[in-house]
C-alpha cells in the first residue's frame, strides 16, 4: 500500500495533540494513569511493523523515530515506508488517539505534579530541548520588511542601574539565578534563551519569528542593530544546541518538501523578509527576474 501522505497527516492531525509524544512524555502519563503505554506501542506497533512492512529494518526505524521525533512523527513518517497494510497503519493513528486524548486529559496535572517521578521525566524532556510543535509543512507568514535596511549587530552599551523590564523566569528563580542584564537586549536575550530551555524549543520553522515578535512588542527594530544582535545571539544558541532539535529538518513554506536550513544571521533575517523558511530551489526560483 501506497501511503498517502496528506490523508495521514490530516488523519493524526484531527486528535489535536500540541504536545509531542516522546517516550520520557510518556513514561511520565503512566505515572498518572497507572497504565503502560509505551507496552502498548511495543505490542501495537514495534513487534509488527517488520512482518507488516517486510522489511525487519523497519522496526528499528520506527525506534528511532519514536525516540527523536515522538509518536506523530514516527507514524507520519510511515509514508516514506515502501507498503504497510492500510489496517496496520489505521490501528496505529487510533492508538495515537487514544494515546494522545489521555496525555490531553492529564496535561495540566503533570505540569503541576510535585510527583518526582513525573518531574524526572518532564526534566529530562527540557533538558533535549522538548520542542512544542510538530514538524509540520506550515504556511507562509506576513513578510516582514526593512525600509531601512539591515543593519550589522552591535552590542548595546551598558545602561547604569538598569532597570528590568521582564520578570525573571522561575526555573531560573530556582536555580538561584534572578538576571543580570544591564540592558533590554541582553535582558531579551536571557528571557527568550530561559523560556526556549524550559519550556520549550518552538523548532525552527516558529523560534526566531517568536524572537522577532517579542522584539517587535518591546519596541526593539528587528533589523536595526541591537534586534540583529538579539537575533545573532540566539542563532548562536540554536546551534550550539542549548535547546536540542539536533535533526533541525523542517519543511519549506514554498514547495513543502523536507530540507535542513543552513542557521545563519543571514538565513535568519531572509526567513524573516520572505515569510518563512524555503529550500535553495524555491530560494532560487523566487529571487529570479
Amino acid at each position: 500500500m501506497t501511503i498517502d501522505y496528506e490523508e495521514l497527516l490530516q488523519r493524526l492531525a484531527a486528535a489535536n495533540c500540541p504536545y509531542k509524544l516522546y517516550p520520557a512524555r510518556l513514561r511520565a502519563l503512566e505515572q498518572a494513569t497507572g497504565e503502560r503505554h509505551l507496552a502498548e506501542i511495543q505490542k501495537v506497533i514495534t513487534m509488527r511493523i517488520a512482518v507488516a512492512g517486510g522489511d525487519p529494518r523497519l522496526k528499528y526505524q520506527f525506534q528511532s523515530d519514536l525516540e527523536t521525533f515522538g509518536l506523530f512523527e514516527a507514524i507520519l513518517y510511515f509514508h516514506d515506508y515502501e507498503s504497510l497494510p492500510a489496517e496496520f497503519v489505521e490501528e496505529a493513528c487510533r492508538l495515537y488517539d487514544r494515546l494522545a486524548a489521555a496525555y490531553l486529559e492529564h496535561h495540566e496535572d503533570l505540569e503541576t505534579s510535585d510527583d518526582p517521578r513525573i518531574q524526572t521525566q518532564l526534566a529530562y524532556l527540557r533538558r533535549l530541548g522538548d520542542s512544542r510543535e510538530h514538524v509540520l509543512p506550515r504556511g507562509r507568514r506576513a513578510p516582514r520588511s526593512a525600509p531601512n535596511g539591515v543593519a550589522d549587530p552591535e552590542r548595546p552599551e551598558p545602561v547604569p542601574g538598569y532597570e528590568r523590564r521582564l520578570p525573571p523566569h522561575p526555573d531560573l528563580l530556582f536555580l538561584g539565578y534572578a538576571g543580570s542584564a544591564s540592558n533590554l537586549a541582553e535582558e531579551l536575550i536571557e528571557a527568550l534563551q530561559a523560556s526556549f530551555m524550559f519550556e520549550g524549543f518552538p523548532g525552527l520553522q516558529a523560534a526566531f519569528f517568536e524572537v522577532a515578535d517579542v522584539l517587535e512588542e518591546q519596541g526593539v527594530d528587528v533589523f536595526g542593530s541591537e534586534g540583529q544582535y538579539v537575533l545573532e545571539r540566539m542563532t548562536a544558541s540554536v546551534n550550539e544546541e542549548m535547546f536540542g532539535d539536533f535533526e533541525r529538518y523542517i519543511y519549506c513554506v514554498g514547495c513543502a518538501e523536507e530540507f535542513k536550513p543552513e542557521v545563519s544571521l543571514a538565513g535568519v533575517n531572509e526567513a524573516l523578509l520572505r515569510g518563512g523558511w524555503e529550500c535553495d530551489r524555491c530560494r532560487g526560483a523566487s529571487s529570479s527576474p
